[in-house]
């Protein structure tokens, strides 16, 4: 019986250690309110500019560095990505504690989508990519609608995606909700057929 004692108190600290180490390691996710009164947010709307807060939290960020990467894909195939922000370019971006917040703008125009993040004490240059005409066609969406808590093992985060519809054979088109289907973002053009779209993601360095 002493040795079942002894097991069984072995086992949880193991566990508990264990849990100890996942929550260390873990980094929160979400969006903050943006606090406009109804008639910027209308003439936000009008002018399709999203403006998102986000938060970072956790033992997962301290003492990291971080980049923010963009990505285009076309019939599943990965472009060139475009670097939107490179905090690994200075000291001075290292995150010196376990919170981060920085603001991300993007502008869907008639044939550009113009996007630029703004920190505390920086802003980063404005990034143009051309979305070939897709006006009305290009949607913005959210992962980080709610509270997300991911490790700080991942290779990267998926923040937003901007996607094109899938276009039905009597010419309508249609948005999928792929953001909370748990598909890889990288993967929707196979399980959605979505043929143009880009993806927003951040990357903790050491």
């Amino acid at each position: 019986m002493q040795h079942f004692k002894i097991y069984v108190v072995l086992i949880l600290t193991l566990l508990l250690n264990g849990w100890k180490s996942q929550a260390q390691g873990a980094i929160r996710v979400s969006l903050g309110g943006s606090g406009f009164s109804e008639e910027l947010r209308t003439y936000f709307e009008f002018e399709d500019i999203n403006y998102n807060t986000l938060f970072f939290t956790g033992d997962g960020i301290k003492n990291k560095q971080y980049r923010v990467v963009l990505k285009e894909f076309r019939s599943g195939v990965p472009q060139a990505p475009r670097m939107l922000f490179d905090g690994s370019e200075s000291e001075y971006f290292r995150v010196s504690t376990d919170t981060l917040a920085f603001k991300l703008l993007s502008k869907i125009s008639d044939d550009e989508l113009k996007l630029w993040i703004r920190g505390e004490g920086f802003g980063s240059k404005k990034t143009v990519v051309s979305i070939d005409n897709t006006k009305g066609d290009l949607a913005f969406q959210s992962y980080t609608n709610a509270d997300k808590v991911l490790s700080s093992d991942s290779d990267s985060i998926c923040l937003f995606s901007f996607i094109t519809p899938k276009r039905n054979e009597d010419g309508s088109g249609s948005w999928c909700d792929v953001t909370g289907s748990g598909v890889d973002p990288e993967k929707i053009f196979q399980e959605f057929d979505i043929p143009h779209y880009f993806l927003i993601e951040i990357l903790f360095t050491e």
